[in-house]
């Protein structure tokens, strides 16, 4: 079964999760348009830790 949609990103005319990609080779995301996002840093919240 796949999984839901919980967000309303595509109805307000931006992209989705599902439209990244993830290069692990090189760390970075790549958006629908072409252009790259990299890892910035990690931080710790509430016990978690979050990679931005």
């Amino acid at each position: 079964m796949p999984k839901p949609m919980m967000s309303n990103a595509k109805a307000e005319g931006r992209f989705g999760k599902q439209d990244f990609a993830c290069l692990p080779d090189e760390d970075v995301y790549c958006c629908p348009s072409g252009q790259l996002l990299p890892y910035h840093y990690t931080n710790i919240e509430h016990g978690m830790t979050l990679h931005r």
